[in-house]
């Protein structure tokens, strides 16, 4: 009984101070409790005012006035394909199957160092490779990847919203923009167009980029994966694609992040004086490759970084400037 009433007492003892009960467990308060409401009420209001305006927009305003429009016929050599890529400044293109007479796909410039890559792996040599069409790659394993039997496309009068819910909800890197009647292709719109037709255009008073980029959810968080400078560039390009990720953190031998290496980076490519080079050039270690790179990231002052509570305002107040990065 006497220890009964010990554990009585301690009981007695630990609730004898209701304030102090509620400070150690950080009770959150009414007005605590209303502040987060009201933050949680203000951000919503925010993306339905994100949403309004990409309802209100089509698809046709984010259209390059001067734009052109690269597609490919599936008869046409694969290596070529890639090359007309690069000198037509552009990253992704439709392909054209002229028997079936329809869109049967995408090409993009890392469709190409992708397949490269697993072609390596498979002891395949470029010349094999420079010897075969579109069409045969892609019935290839190592080519799949740019086949879409359904062809997600949209119209130049869909509004920015359901371009952007095709891009979503579909896992589309680029949407085509076609003319149903005409079966012409118009555009191929990224995500990155589209955020930068909402950068330069949205305009509104309140704070609705207040979020942090954790919260978001943008980019990766917990299980970042770099690699060394010294590392092969093959094993750098299994690593992306084993995780999923478009780019990847170079480190020194002190573990400091001194740039970024990105899948479509197509300097070992540019590199090679003939189809065997560009095979071999995968084996090149990035401490020879990076110096090398051409554009504003090859000196290391293109290395732009955030905090993981950094807001999208500052974000928001660069991306004026946003392009693409090969």
């Amino acid at each position: 009984m006497a220890a009964a009433g010990h554990n009585v007492m301690e009981v007695e003892d630990a609730v004898d101070d209701p304030a102090e009960v509620l400070l150690q467990h950080k009770v959150p308060s009414l007005s605590m409790l209303n502040d987060k409401e009201l933050l949680r009420e203000h951000r919503q209001a925010g993306r339905r005012t994100i949403q309004d305006f990409l309802r209100q927009h089509k698809c046709y305003e984010v259209l390059r006035p001067s734009g052109k429009v690269v597609v490919f016929d599936t008869n046409i050599p694969f290596q070529l394909a890639f090359y007309a890529l690069v000198e037509h400044d552009t990253q992704a293109a439709p392909l054209w199957d002229s028997t079936a007479r329809k869109f049967v796909g995408i090409m993009v410039i890392t469709d190409f160092i992708d397949t490269v890559r697993d072609y390596y792996k498979k002891n395949v040599t470029m010349s094999e490779v420079a010897g075969k069409s579109i069409a045969q790659v892609v019935h290839d394993p190592e080519g799949h990847r740019m086949l879409h039997p359904e062809f997600a496309h949209g119209t130049a009068d869909d509004t920015i919203y359901h371009a952007c819910e095709l891009i979503v909800k579909k896992k589309l890197r680029y949407l085509p923009i076609v003319n149903p009647e005409q079966q012409l292709m118009l555009s191929v719109l990224s995500q990155l167009d589209i955020l930068g037709y909402l950068v330069n255009t949205f305009r509104e008073e309140r704070r609705l980029f207040d979020q942090t980029v954790y919260e978001l959810g943008i980019g990766v968080f917990g299980s970042v994966i770099t690699m060394p400078h010294s590392s092969r560039l093959i094993d750098v390009l299994q690593a992306m694609e084993a995780r999923n990720i478009s780019a990847v953190p170079i480190v020194d031998e002190e573990g400091r992040v001194i740039d970024l290496y990105h899948r479509s980076d197509v300097t070992f490519i540019a590199l090679a004086g003939d189809a065997e080079q560009t095979m071999s050039n995968l084996n090149m270690r990035l401490t020879d490759l990076l110096p090398q790179r051409r554009g504003p990231a090859s000196d290391g002052e293109g290395l732009k970084c955030c905090q993981r509570e950094g807001g999208r305002e500052g974000g928001r107040g660069r991306g004026g400037g946003l392009e693409r990065r090969r």
